[in-house]
């Protein structure tokens, strides 16, 4: 099983320095909490970077235990921690602003052609769609541990759902939810939640409220970020359905990717051992981490 584990934060201030150092030690606490809560490994802070080597490309390991693989990521209000019995690799990012010379240097041609689908839909969609890609590749090179400096047009992603038709019992206006930013051969059976005409959302909520949640999610999803959070905090950075299965032009990797309430998204990228694929669970870790053990 393949076990993410996260935490968001408040930034300290608007130093970036510190910032990083927050980050920084946000990320190295989810990686002493899973070490104690998935192998029972009990480390105070200090004693960790003597535990700690680095491979060929500088990816960091247990020396004492190469067999635990781990990842951490950090971005814009989130931290995580991978592990795993195999390599594994993790980026999150709050879709946002790109350096358009990314598409060319980063993109395949196929991943180019997704990209334009999506900006037909507008530029949201179009920034989503860009993180959505960018996210796995960053996954996918610290897994491997090469780092971003490979050819990234060399390593492609695809995105398949579920199912590959869209169902004849939904009404020719409800099919109009289904994203054209999908390519032709994906679009698909998109379960009813999904499309505007047919969504619903609890009478509860009074109609300004539900406004501050993207129409895009299922109802059920709506209805738990609208108790938990205030409309104002949401960020409307995500439009399409999850469901779907992505696919690497590499060999033995299989892709996983989660997006969070709060608009982030999780990459992850594993090797595949004899065509296995494990489970992935996230569990979502308090701000506050219980201290280790002599800290």
């Amino acid at each position: 099983m393949i076990t993410v584990y996260y935490s968001h934060y408040v930034p300290v201030s608007d130093s970036i320095p510190e910032v990083s150092a927050q980050e920084h030690a946000l990320g190295r606490a989810l990686l002493l909490h899973g070490l104690r809560e998935l192998y029972g490994l009990c480390l105070a802070p200090e004693q960790l970077d003597s535990r700690l080597a680095a491979g060929t490309c500088g990816k960091p390991y247990l020396a004492d235990r190469p067999g635990i693989q781990f990842n951490i990521t950090h971005c814009d209000g989130l931290a995580a921690c991978a592990f795993g019995d195999r390599p594994v690799g993790i980026d999150a990012e709050l879709p946002g602003y790109f350096a358009e010379v990314l598409i060319s240097r980063a993109l395949s041609a196929g991943e180019r052609e997704l990209l334009a689908a999506a900006a037909a839909r507008g530029e949201s969609l179009r920034r989503e769609w860009f993180f959505r890609l960018w996210t796995l590749k960053e996954a996918y090179v610290k897994m491997t541990g090469t780092g971003v400096d490979v050819p990234l047009r060399e390593i492609s992603f695809s995105f398949l759902p579920e199912a590959q038709q869209v169902n004849p019992s939904f009404p020719p206006k409800a099919r109009q939810g289904v994203p054209s930013s999908l390519p032709s051969d994906a679009r698909h059976d998109i379960p009813s939640s999904f499309l505007p005409e047919t969504r619903q959302v609890s009478p509860s909520f009074p109609p300004k409220a539900q406004q501050g949640v993207p129409s895009s999610l299922p109802s059920e999803v709506r209805k738990d970020i609208l108790s938990s959070f205030p409309p104002e905090t949401w960020k409307d950075v995500i439009q399409s359905p999850e469901s779907y299965t992505i696919r690497c032009s590499k060999p033995h990797t299989s892709c996983f990717q989660q997006v969070l309430r709060t608009g982030h998204l999780l990459a992850l990228c594993f090797e595949d051992r004899d065509g296995e694929r494990p489970a992935v669970r996230f569990v979502s870790v308090p701000k506050d981490l219980p201290a280790a053990p002599g800290s």
